[in-house]
């Protein structure tokens, strides 16, 4: 299904792979998916508020077939370590 993380100085850590045909949004905080594979519908993160995405070594998987399927129109405070990652793009649909 769907996730957001929305808290305001607040750091999520995945402590395995996460499988998720819904969308993961980041409004704000860190989510670091600590090089674990990951496989997403939709990613999103836009806003004003400070919000980052670290990858370290992870595979991602962005499968999403509507819409944007990676979508970050609005980069204002917003930081991506994408590091070493692999990030695999199955869609056509990008924003």
């Amino acid at each position: 299904g769907n996730a957001s993380f929305t808290g305001v100085g607040s750091s999520y850590l995945l402590s395995d792979g996460w499988t998720s045909n819904g969308t993961i949004t980041l409004t704000s905080g860190i989510l670091n998916t600590n090089n674990q594979t990951c496989q997403w519908g939709v990613f999103s993160s836009a806003g004003a508020l400070t919000r980052t995405l670290t990858l370290g070594s992870t595979t991602l998987t962005i499968t999403g077939t509507s819409g944007a399927a990676w979508g970050t129109a609005t980069t204002t405070k917003f930081t991506f370590n994408a590091n070493t990652s692999v990030i695999i793009l199955t869609s056509a649909n990008f924003k």
